[in-house]
C-alpha cells in the first residue's frame, strides 16, 4: 500500500526560493552600454575601413537684373472721347524708361475711336519703342496694359512678350467700348497703367565665380553641422547624460 507523499516545508536555515520573475511581454532587452559602446565602435571601423574620395567642388553664379519701368496715366472724360475722336486720332504719353537705360524709351498710344477704318468703335493701345537706334538689337520685352476700375480692379487690355526695335508698336487694335466704360472711374476718368520689363540693351550674360561672401556662408554652415555631429558622438561615446532622454519632434531618442 503506497502513502500519500507529502508537501516538504522549509525547515529550519532553509529559505524558500521564489521563482524568478519574468519580463513583461511588451518590453524591450536593452543591452548594456558596453555592448552598445562596441557595436558603435565597429560601426565606425567598417566607416573608416571604406575608401576615401577627393571631391572637388567648382562654385559659379550667373547674376541677372532685369529693368522695369512703369507708367500712370489718367485721361479724364474718356467716355467722351470714344465718341468724339476721329477713328485714327490718338493720344501719346510721355516717354518714360529706366535711367540706367537712356537709351530706350516708351510712350503708350491710345486710339479711343480705333486707329485703323475696321477698328472703328473700339479702342486701340500701343506700346510703342523710340529710344533704340537704327541697326541696334531688338529688345525682347514683357509688357502689360491695364486699367484700374472704381474698386481698383484690374481691367486687362493686354499682356505680351515680344521683341521691339526702333519706333516699333505693340498691343492691341481691338477692345469694345463697352469694356473700357466698365473701367472707368467715378468721375469719368480712365486710369492706364503700363508695365514694362527687359534686359539692358547689349548686356552679357555670363557665368563667374560665386562671391567669397556666398561661399563663406555655405562654409559655416557645413562647419556648424559638423561640430554638431562630432558633439553627439563624443556624448555617445563617453556615455555620458545616459540617464536622459533626447527628445527630437515627437519621438523621444
Amino acid at each position: 500500500m503506497s502513502l500519500p507523499r507529502l508537501p516538504i516545508l522549509a525547515g529550519a536555515g532553509q529559505v524558500p526560493i521564489a521563482p524568478s520573475p519574468q519580463p513583461p511581454a511588451n518590453s524591450v532587452s536593452v543591452p548594456p552600454p558596453s555592448v552598445m559602446r562596441a557595436s558603435s565602435l565597429r560601426s565606425d571601423d567598417a566607416t573608416a575601413s571604406q575608401p576615401r574620395k577627393l571631391e572637388v567642388v567648382s562654385k559659379q553664379a550667373t547674376k541677372v537684373t532685369a529693368l522695369s519701368t512703369k507708367l500712370e496715366w489718367k485721361i479724364d472724360q474718356f467716355e467722351k472721347l470714344m465718341k468724339l475722336f476721329k477713328n485714327g486720332q490718338n493720344l501719346i504719353s510721355r516717354q518714360f524708361g529706366v535711367p540706367q537705360a537712356p537709351t530706350v524709351c516708351w510712350e503708350l498710344h491710345v486710339y479711343p475711336n480705333g486707329k485703323r477704318e475696321e477698328d472703328m468703335n473700339n479702342v486701340s493701345f500701343f506700346l510703342r519703342q523710340v529710344g533704340l537706334q537704327r541697326g541696334e538689337e531688338p529688345i525682347m520685352t514683357e509688357f502689360q496694359i491695364y486699367a484700374l476700375d472704381v474698386s481698383s480692379q484690374r481691367v486687362s487690355v493686354c499682356r505680351d512678350t515680344k521683341d521691339f526695335t526702333n519706333q516699333q508698336g505693340r498691343g492691341k487694335f481691338q477692345v469694345s467700348r463697352d469694356k473700357m466704360t466698365g473701367a472707368l472711374r467715378a468721375d469719368g476718368s480712365l486710369l492706364l497703367i503700363c508695365e514694362v520689363e527687359y534686359f539692358t540693351p547689349g548686356s552679357k550674360i555670363s557665368v563667374e565665380p560665386a562671391d567669397d561672401e556666398e561661399c563663406a556662408l555655405e562654409d559655416v554652415d557645413e562647419k556648424v553641422e559638423l561640430s554638431i555631429r562630432e558633439s553627439n558622438r563624443e556624448m555617445w561615446e563617453s556615455e555620458l547624460f545616459t540617464d536622459c532622454v533626447i527628445k527630437v519632434g515627437n519621438r523621444p531618442h
